[in-house]
């Protein structure tokens, strides 16, 4: 695991190490100081840590291991771009369902213009 990344993951969700742990069901009373080693990279995540983590913040798993930051940037964008897909599996054909029935729309009203125009 990347270190930097959980930190920046907890950071950008505006989460305490505190809050975090209470997220991901860590019990222990040293809950912050163990999400500090894992931060600073002196300790390795389980597995099982990071997949929590991952549900809990919406980030895919594999962000937390990739090294290269910008191969990372990528993966979250398009995780995210899945994900806003994928909350109502139709959501992406609703959205251009309505943008074809407002062309549509747009089309019979210029015709009905037209045909109006014609008529005088």
């Amino acid at each position: 695991m990347v270190p930097k990344r959980l930190k920046e993951a907890r950071e950008l969700a505006g989460l305490s190490q505190e809050k975090l742990a209470q997220l991901v069901e860590i019990e222990s009373v040293n809950s912050r100081s163990r999400i500090s080693n894992y931060e600073a990279g002196r300790f390795t995540p389980p597995f099982d840590f990071i997949l929590r983590v991952a549900k809990v913040l919406g980030y895919p798993e594999y962000y937390f291991y990739t090294v290269d930051d910008e191969v990372a940037k990528n993966i979250l964008e398009n995780h995210r771009k899945v994900m806003n897909c994928n909350d109502n599996p139709l959501n992406h054909i609703l959205v251009e369902n309505k943008k074809l029935r407002e062309q549509r729309d747009e089309v019979r009203r210029l015709l009905s213009q037209f045909n109006d125009c014609m008529k005088d």
